[in-house]
């Protein structure tokens, strides 16, 4: 008999959370499996941790003293997908299923399978994107400010010295104003 355990947040308490857990227990009551555990976040008040049934959740889930996870939706489950991304590697990592009733996800099946395998390659390809954008900003920073030729300068400075403003410069040379005032400033010492 397998072990399940389920989840369940609503944003509300007016939603009717009641009605879907309800639901989540008669399926595992028709799937012959037997309730480990469940653990939800209905906000009672402003005072209440809003994650505090999360938060339990996660140790369950690193524990690993079950079989399979239950929750009603993916809408209610995580809005966060860095975390569900990580609840997915605990599940994969640790050889546990996944079913989520209203979406009919059910990992014990090819099908499910596959959406497992497709979350893991949109995680892995958000990760390698954020992994290139930092290295060409840090390659972009070591560069700096790409040096201009002498002749440009020569240009801003002579352009200057007959009175022609910093604004006018910058459009004629194509050159930032605060590099064409970092040119004049060190002309002047």
């Amino acid at each position: 008999m397998l072990r399940a355990i389920y989840y369940y947040s609503a944003k509300r308490t007016n939603n009717h959370y009641y009605k879907q857990i309800n639901a989540i227990e008669k399926f595992i009551e028709k799937e012959k499996m037997e309730l480990s555990g469940y653990y939800f976040d209905v906000p009672i008040n402003d005072l209440t941790d809003p994650l505090a049934g999360y938060k339990k959740f996660i140790k369950r889930m690193q524990i690993g003293d079950f079989d399979v996870l239950i929750i009603w939706s993916f809408e209610r489950f995580m809005s966060i997908p860095k975390e569900l991304i990580k609840i997915f590697q605990i599940i994969a990592n640790n050889n546990k299923e996944f079913i989520s009733i209203k979406d009919q996800i059910d990992t014990r099946n090819k099908g499910g399978k596959n959406f497992i395998k497709l979350l893991r390659l949109i995680s892995d390809g958000r990760h390698e994107n954020c992994n290139y954008r930092q290295r060409k900003t840090i390659n972009a920073r070591g560069r700096g400010r790409p040096e201009l030729k002498h002749s440009t300068v020569l240009k801003i400075l002579e352009l200057r010295s007959a009175g022609i403003s910093v604004n006018q410069i910058a459009k004629v040379t194509n050159v930032s104003r605060s590099a064409c005032y970092s040119i004049i400033k060190k002309s002047r010492n």
